[in-house]
């Protein structure tokens, strides 16, 4: 598929205010708010074993010099249908290859149905980066999501899944986030952050599991890597509701649960 090469890690946000709470939730100093304005902060993780750029910019060269070419063929002809297929089928080829190449170097390779966790978050990569991506846009969201999963699986180590944990979707309605948002500025807005985070475990499938209030933690901490506008609730729900989809999915995997999880 044709992809359009972004910048190389222009992606940096400030510190969330969110950070703040990290003061009750793991206890560490608090800061005034005035002390985070400019700072800034790492949004992309690396694997253990990393790829390089190089390696990946050739897979796009690749995937640049496919080509489908269909000037003479009419539209509903078996030759334009075969053409497109053949022209398909060699994208997914050099798709295969990164994928593979990726899956080898990554955490999932040592996990017990690794292949298959690996393969979901692959797929939320793909989509997070969207069609018109470079592999170098891929391979960091598939670190960052790497990260959530590969911590929450150590998470879990040892500790089992329930059973009865269902596969439905958070859905928060806005006219409660909106509430949220609703706040004045200073140490009363942080407060109500707090509150809005306890909401959102309160209504995760998290607050079911013995360890879910790590996994909590960690959802949070790893949404914070992603946000751009962090008092922005309705986004910060959205990323939460998409990460815990994410990490039950990978835990039901994990724990050989049958698992029909949308993400």
């Amino acid at each position: 598929m044709a992809r359009i090469i972004k910048e190389e890690n222009s992606w940096c946000v400030p510190i969330s205010p969110f950070c703040l709470l990290k003061s009750y939730i793991i206890n560490t100093s608090r800061l005034l708010l005035k002390e985070l304005v400019g700072k800034q902060k790492e949004r992309t993780k690396i694997m253990h074993n990393p790829i390089s750029n190089d390696i990946l910019r050739a897979f796009d060269a690749r995937d640049d010099k496919v080509e489908f070419i269909v000037e003479d063929l009419p539209f509903g002809s078996p030759e334009r249908a075969a053409a497109l297929k053949e022209y398909l089928n060699k994208l997914d080829a050099i798709q295969d290859e990164v994928k593979d190449l990726i899956f080898e170097n990554s955490d999932f390779r040592y996990e017990e149905h690794g292949r298959e966790i690996f393969e979901n978050v692959f797929s939320c990569a793909i989509d997070e980066a969207g069609d018109m991506c470079s592999w170098i846009d891929v391979y960091e969201w598939f670190c960052e999501f790497e990260d959530l999963v590969s911590v929450a699986l150590g998470i879990s180590a040892g500790k089992g899944f329930p059973d009865d944990i269902g596969t439905y979707t958070m859905n928060i309605p806005y006219h409660v986030i909106a509430e949220f948002s609703e706040c004045e500025e200073g140490w009363s807005k942080v407060e109500n952050a707090k509150k809005f985070l306890s909401m959102l475990y309160n209504n995760s499938r998290f607050a079911e599991i013995s360890y879910g209030k790590k996994l909590h933690d960690h959802v949070v901490e790893s949404v914070d890597n992603v946000m751009c506008n962090h008092w922005d609730f309705e986004e910060f729900s959205v990323w939460y509701s998409y990460y815990e989809n994410m990490v039950v999915t990978a835990l039901r995997t994990s724990w050989g649960k049958d698992c029909e999880e949308i993400i």
